[in-house]
């Protein structure tokens, strides 16, 4: 009991002290001591969970700031601070311990991640050729972003016939085709489009090249000082580069300064330079993207040269379009044209090649028809002098196919036999001919029956029946094949021992592509037309590769 002698001050002082001594942080003898919660699981690193400490005093009274210390059994699965907040670390389990004198609290904690994204190293994959692999690779995460270390992932293919993949996700390619890819863990998953496809046709032209995929994709490669590449750009492009992936092709031909190919729709479009009209669409204004013929009908093939292109309907009538100061166009007049114009001659025509001033076509009785410049005898009619309309070549022989090149043209007969006639200042008529020039179908000198040819700037190619490949004429480039850079009168094998199943020789290179679908160039690379970092000339098949992701 208070002393009443005591003042009124001495009394409020010691009241002070008393409430004082209840806040200095030593707790009154307790009867009871706990935590918020006695079990913690986390789904994820770095999260956190705080916990509260309940405590009554002896006279069970709840005292609101009971003081402890606080340890983690295994930091190294979770950590606690000062003030009870639990962080996970890694994956495992562990004890908070909470201690005030004698008293002591326990959690459990389990840290368990629990994936809530996946992602794959890849969402697209070009398989070359069959039996091609690659290696994919997923990554786990939980709710905060953190990987997980150790997922169970399971690995599926939407087609076993065209891949296969292995449970740590290598794939394989078994067959031609598309295929879907998928990595699953809980609920969660992710795909990869695989996409296994061949070369089905590469073809050569000025300073650049153009190819097509068994999968209907479409790459070009080179030179693009006119956007001939057709990427949307002018950069010159070293490897085949994708063009219009939204688009499905069926063909492609690659010209000087622009190409023309043909959709899965049958429409026909082109792009690059079009100072005279030669892309069709009814201006003279530069294309860097495939951009439609101004045409309402499909096309069936269509073929180009220096600055003009023709295109055989699906009507099989033939109309052309672009520079015709030659009559290349064989619409009867030399005047331009930048929309597609019939040319005059009523027939049904089933093959069609361009030159560079010049236009040959096959009918379908078989006959060749040739129209345009004819100043080197390119035409094959017997003379030099130039053609408005289409005019039948000499000979009665009938023709299964024909390629123009600068200013020759060859053709391939029902026999097998082939010929050629026009330019011959490099020997790329094959013949044993000495003139420059010769104005009818000239009988290359070959002991074989050839089932594609080629005509190029200043050379020509062909394969036999059993897939060899041979070229005559210029080889300043190795454009041949042969590893040489000499002048070829006759034929010669082609380097490599491969069997090809179509050749195409451009201004100074050669391309083509082998039964198994590989595809090769060889020759002049200075604009990287050969679709590889190659030397500046090639004088043997190299071997073009797409990106495989």
């Amino acid at each position: 009991m208070i002393n009443r002698k005591l003042g009124l001050e001495t009394f409020l002082f010691i009241i002070a002290i008393l409430v004082a001594g209840c806040d200095d942080g030593i707790a009154p003898p307790l009867s009871s001591f706990s935590l918020s919660s006695s079990s913690i699981t986390f789904s994820s690193l770095g999260e956190t969970v705080q916990l509260h400490l309940s405590a009554k005093t002896m006279e069970g009274a709840d005292w609101q700031t009971p003081i402890a210390s606080w340890t983690s059994v295994n930091p190294e699965i979770a950590t606690v601070s000062e003030s009870g907040l639990v962080t996970s670390v890694a994956n495992g389990s562990t004890e908070i311990i909470a201690s005030s004198g004698t008293f002591t609290a326990r959690a459990s904690v389990v840290v368990r991640q629990k994936p809530a994204t996946i992602n794959l190293s890849e969402t697209h994959i070009n398989f070359e050729n069959i039996s091609d692999t690659a290696q994919l690779y997923a990554t786990a995460k939980d709710a905060l972003g953190n990987i997980l270390l150790e997922p169970v992932l399971v690995w599926a293919s939407g087609s076993p016939s065209i891949a296969t993949v292995s449970e740590i996700g290598l794939i394989t390619g078994v067959s031609l085709g598309a295929v879907e890819i998928s990595v699953s863990i809980n609920n969660i998953s992710a795909t990869a489009n695989v996409t296994i496809s061949h070369w089905d046709e590469i073809t050569a032209g000025y300073k650049m090249t153009c190819g097509m995929r068994t999968s209907d994709e479409l790459y070009c490669w080179g030179n693009n000082d006119y956007g001939q590449i057709g990427d949307g750009t002018s950069e010159r492009r070293d490897e085949p580069t994708p063009i219009a992936t939204s688009l499905n092709w069926i063909s492609v031909t690659s010209m000087v300064d622009h190409n023309c190919g043909i959709l899965s729709s049958k429409l026909g479009v082109c792009w690059g330079n079009n100072d005279y009209g030669q892309v069709g669409d009814g201006t003279s204004e530069r294309r860097d993207e495939p951009t439609p013929i101004a045409t309402n009908i499909g096309l069936n093939k269509v073929s180009g040269g220096l600055e003009h292109s023709c295109a055989i309907l699906v009507t099989s009538e033939i109309e052309c379009w672009g520079r015709n100061q030659f009559g290349q166009l064989g619409n009867g007049n030399r005047t331009k044209q930048s929309i597609p114009i019939a040319i005059n001659l009523q027939q049904t025509w089933v093959d069609i090649t361009a030159g560079s001033y010049h236009t040959c076509a096959i009918n379908s009785s078989s006959h060749i028809y040739c129209w345009g410049l004819n100043q080197f005898g390119q035409l094959g009619d017997g003379t030099t002098v130039n053609k408005d309309s289409p005019v039948r070549i000499s000979g009665e022989s009938i023709w299964t196919s024909i390629s123009a090149g600068l200013y020759h043209t060859c053709a391939i007969n029902t026999s097998g036999d082939a010929s050629c006639w026009g330019l011959n200042d490099q020997k790329q008529l094959g013949s044993d001919r000495n003139q420059n020039q010769w104005p009818v179908p000239d009988e290359i000198q070959i002991e074989h029956q050839l089932t594609d040819l080629s005509a190029g700037r200043s050379h020509s190619c062909g394969l036999t029946l059993s897939g060899q490949a041979l070229c005559w004429g210029n080889n300043d480039y190795g454009q041949l094949g042969d590893s040489t850079q000499t002048q070829r009168k006759f034929p010669v094998a082609v380097h490599g021992n491969h069997i090809w199943r179509s050749i195409e020789a451009g201004i100074h290179h050669t391309c083509g592509v082998t039964t198994s679908g590989s595809g090769y160039c060889w020759g002049d690379n200075q604009d990287g037309q050969l679709g590889s970092y190659a030397d500046l000339t090639q004088l043997t098949p190299g071997k073009v590769s797409i990106a495989k992701y």
